[in-house]
């Protein structure tokens, strides 16, 4: 076990995969949460987010007191979630992080992370209103280039042209670098005729 714990600090991830199953019979009682962890970090690590799971969720369900371990393990399980398309595990392991570390700086991340879960699912009004959220309650989320174009590209396939417009103004004028800006100017002139449509129907 100490040389696993060993190995998952020196990041040779692969080596704990391929040992831990050996190691696990012999894992005291009282290390269990700790190996848990090492092995489905390690997963995580390794791109194996199905596989990372069950172990990070046996870590989370025996671990109640914060800390910066429980808050790590939350996000790397959010994070599988969003890779494997499992909204329930989304949904849980949110619920957890914000109930242990509300107003921590991660809560924005995972918002936007849950929403682009939605959208890729269908669930486009639902997606919309997570984003919504976001907007209304942290104003300075960090990545202002995403955010203002998943908002704006949500706005518009929900018919909400003015909103939409107004995003996608405000990205061709601050995002002149960007790889979507392409996309944005499309977007930017639907979002203009239909606004335009829609006030003459007005």
């Amino acid at each position: 076990f100490n040389l696993m714990v060993l190995l998952f600090q020196n990041e040779e991830y692969e080596e704990v995969i391929s040992s831990y199953e050996r190691i696990a019979p012999s894992v005291p009682e009282e290390y269990q949460p700790t190996f848990n962890f090492i092995v489905g970090k390690s997963f995580f690590s390794s791109g194996h987010y199905q596989s990372a799971r069950d172990p990070l969720q046996r870590y989370i369900d025996s671990t109640y007191v914060p800390s910066d371990q429980l808050k790590n393990a939350l996000l790397i399980q959010m994070t599988c979630a969003h890779q494997i398309h499992d909204e329930e595990l989304f949904n849980r392991s949110f619920e957890k992080l914000d109930s242990l570390f509300p107003n921590d700086e991660e809560i924005p991340k995972a918002l936007f992370m849950h929403a682009m879960i939605l959208k890729e699912q269908g669930a486009i009004s639902r997606a919309d209103e997570k984003l919504k959220l976001i907007k209304d309650q942290y104003p300075g989320f960090e990545d202002q280039e995403s955010f203002t174009f998943e908002y704006g590209l949500l706005a518009h396939q929900n018919e909400r042209w003015k909103e939409s417009y107004d995003a996608f103004k405000a990205y061709v004028n601050t995002f002149s670098e960007s790889s979507r800006m392409d996309a944005a100017w499309k977007l930017f002139l639907s979002s203009s005729l239909n606004l335009y449509k829609h006030s003459n129907e007005e």
